[in-house]
């Protein structure tokens, strides 16, 4: 029982101004995958010859429903949109403040405890790889007190299952 590809669907975000556009794409499978290098999300369908569809990504990946959303690339129009990003394994959110080709500079809020966060008197600027963005986020994390935010608890949850805490 021998496990064909029928086709290779790819999901690409693009922004554009602080819109966020989800483009399905369906490539023939002569053309290679997409490197998860490309920061695309990218889901593979398969079949084996009873019409079983396998998920050859991990669901995290794969899932077409997933709330996280990571920048096809690194450009001018990501400044000022707030983000998740991955510091030494754990997650914080943060205003992106400046982008070059492959980083992204980032003040990040500090963590107080499992998804709370609070702005810090002395901004934490920190410069970070593109491949750290976790995901976009459409706003600030909301005030949960006068001083402590939270991120939305659907996007906080696939973060944690993304980063595997």
């Amino acid at each position: 029982m021998g496990l064909q590809l029928q086709k290779s669907t790819i999901l690409a975000v693009e922004v554009k101004e602080n819109d966020v556009i989800l483009q399905e794409q369906t490539i023939p499978l002569a053309v290679s995958p997409v490197p998860q290098t490309m920061k695309l999300h990218q889901m593979h369908e398969s079949s084996m010859t009873e019409g079983t569809t396998v998920s050859m990504l991990p669901e995290s990946v794969s899932n077409k429903d997933s709330v996280l959303v990571v920048p096809m690339s690194l450009d001018e129009s990501l400044i000022d949109r707030f983000c998740v990003v991955d510091y030494d394994g754990r997650p914080y959110p943060g205003k992106i403040v400046d982008v070059d080709d492959n980083n992204i500079e980032v003040s990040a809020m500090h963590c107080i405890g499992d998804n709370r966060f609070f702005w810090p008197l002395t901004p934490d600027v920190i410069w970070y790889e593109g491949v750290k963005v976790v995901t976009l986020l459409n706003n600030e994390p909301s005030l949960v007190t006068t001083r402590h935010r939270a991120i939305d608890k659907t996007v906080w949850e696939a973060i944690v299952k993304k980063m595997e805490l």
